[in-house]
């Protein structure tokens, strides 16, 4: 039941074998920062105000959650660049739907595989999965330490299987707070 809800809580649990209850932080601070995009992202507008997207995570991660690695301030800070960087409507991308669930049957599985995705995006005439990522320090020595895995495939594939037709890839928004 796990792996249907949330894989990566999945993977964290039993293949790294992190506890969720002691150090959820990790997601948590993705998850906020999410929460701030989604609202961006919404197709029609924004919904609210940088300050009140500010106040909100301020709520939710409290300075006492901060580690050496995520910070309140960090947090903030990525909250008022990223308006800063992309006018409304004015990224790359043009967000087409966000928060996107299916299930992909898996032949000879009794349960499907359910994926969620942050956005579907149309970039140079094409659909791509879009997906957020948060980090202290960018370029390519990010992407150096990133190893392509089957979350990706599962969500190219996912994707391109409830749209009936082909999904260019991954488009990957990663939001640097240095």
């Amino acid at each position: 039941k796990l792996w249907q809800q949330c894989p990566r809580r999945w993977y964290n649990h039993y293949v790294r074998g992190l506890d969720e209850g002691k150090d959820k932080g990790y997601t948590l601070f993705g998850t906020l920062i999410g929460d701030f995009l989604d609202h961006w992202h919404v197709p029609g507008g924004f919904q609210g105000t940088d300050e009140q997207e500010v106040e909100l995570f301020k709520q939710k991660w409290p300075v006492e959650m901060d580690t050496n690695k995520r910070t309140q301030e960090m947090g903030v800070k990525l909250i008022e660049l990223y308006p800063q960087r992309y006018e409304k409507d004015k990224e790359p991308f043009k967000v087409l739907e966000i928060q996107k669930d299916c299930c992909i049957p898996i032949p000879d599985m009794i349960y499907p595989l359910h994926i969620k995705i942050d956005a579907l995006v149309e970039y140079r005439k094409q659909i791509w999965v879009l997906d957020h990522k948060t980090t202290g320090s960018g370029g390519v020595k990010y992407f150096d330490k990133y190893l392509l895995n089957f979350q990706q495939t599962a969500y190219v594939k996912g994707m391109s299987t409830l749209l009936g037709k082909e999904v260019g890839g991954m488009y990957y928004n990663v939001l640097v707070a240095n």
